[in-house]
């Protein structure tokens, strides 16, 4: 359905392998492309929240502008980003046509991210 949607991210995890390879851009850029394409249907993710379970996730989190919003029962920390109206940073040629996108859809018609009441 058409509207703007909460997203929860559990984890993502990368092999250690990996994690300093290209593979981490590459889901980055997979999940940009997700959030576009949805938009073409109208659907918008307006709010982010992550579950930081490491601190290169933590550390993930913050570099994206994240803010930590409490800790888990699990030892974790809790992230969270408004994406719409876009508040999160621009870490990327990608991740700029994003914030592009959002702000746009936002300028377009921001009641339909009004918080309720």
């Amino acid at each position: 359905m058409p509207f703007p949607y909460s997203l929860y991210f559990s984890s993502i995890v990368i092999h250690p392998d990996c994690q300093n390879s290209e593979v981490f851009t590459e889901i980055f850029n997979a999940i940009v492309d997700k959030f576009i394409a949805l938009g073409e249907h109208e659907v918008f993710i307006k709010r982010m929240i992550a579950d930081a379970v490491t601190k290169k996730g933590e550390k993930l989190c913050k570099l994206f502008g994240m803010k930590k919003i409490k800790g888990s029962d699990h030892e974790s920390s809790l992230y969270e980003i408004t994406m719409i109206p876009p508040k999160f940073r621009i870490l990327s040629k990608k991740s700029k046509q994003l914030y592009d996108y959002y702000q746009k859809k936002y300028n377009d018609a921001p009641y339909l991210f009004l918080e309720d009441d």
